[in-house]
């Protein structure tokens, strides 16, 4: 299956079930799951916290022989939820129309809800069509995975680091990034949630910087594991990055 017919397949999933009501908090923070939880088992953002999420997608890269297979986004959310599993949290999967489930760990909010993984998948799919776009945090729109784990509340320091000349600067082992062509094509999606068939985007996690080379950076994506790749990779120039936030477990549902 060719990444467009996967990412069509996701879109699918993502709008298969009506939106909650316009105007109302579960648009954006819809629980996915009723049952009342009795085992803390969901991603809480906590700078305090006991979890260093970032140190376990490093440790997860280093029990894998070659990289995962699939479209970069489908692989990048790959990665970010084996890793977290390792961690001891739930992993929740959206279906999609005779294609691979999405896997996405489970993230509680401070009100005991979770995040809805409808929404986590739109974002870091940068999903057209999302009916519930407009309602987004506008940081959070079309930042692909730097944007989901922002609105997840994962993003360390609640930022999201972008630049247009380069890399962008203070990324660290296990951050996510989202690369477009141009911060114009980033702002369409932003604020239409509409991608044009000649828009297309690159999502890897990031490994480290080139001691050599201010161009050069190492990721990991479906094309191998610490690679290097140089700026503007692809004609990649707007580059988008989130480092991990530490975290702690919760019961939420």
């Amino acid at each position: 299956m060719d990444a467009a017919s996967y990412l069509g397949l996701i879109a699918n999933a993502v709008l298969s079930s009506a939106p909650p009501a316009e105007g109302t908090p579960e648009a954006v923070l819809a629980g996915v799951n009723a049952t009342v939880p009795t085992v803390a088992d969901a991603l809480l953002g906590d700078p305090a916290g006991p979890l260093d999420l970032a140190k376990a997608v490093m440790d997860h890269f280093k029990g894998l022989a070659s990289p995962d297979e699939g479209p970069c986004v489908a692989v990048s959310a790959g990665y970010f939820a084996a890793a977290m599993k390792t961690l001891g949290v739930r992993i929740q999967s959206l279906a999609t129309q005779d294609g691979p489930s999405i896997d996405m760990p489970a993230v509680g909010t401070s009100t005991g809800k979770l995040v809805s993984i409808r929404t986590l998948v739109a974002i870091w799919f940068s999903t057209p069509g999302f009916p519930a776009w407009s309602k987004l945090p506008s940081r959070c729109r079309g930042a692909g995975a730097p944007g989901a784990l922002l609105f997840a509340d994962l993003a360390e320091g609640r930022t999201i680091i972008t630049s247009n000349t380069g890399w962008p600067e203070g990324m660290k082992p296990g951050a996510c990034l989202q690369l477009w062509r141009t911060k114009a094509e980033y702002e369409a999606l932003r604020d239409s949630g509409t991608i044009p068939e000649s828009v297309f985007g690159h999502s890897c996690i990031f490994g480290s910087y080139a001691e050599d080379s201010p161009a050069e950076i190492l990721v990991y994506d479906q094309m191998g594991l610490a690679h290097s790749i140089t700026y503007p990779f692809l004609g990649f120039r707007f580059t988008m990055g989130a480092n991990l936030s530490k975290a702690s477990l919760t019961m939420a549902a």
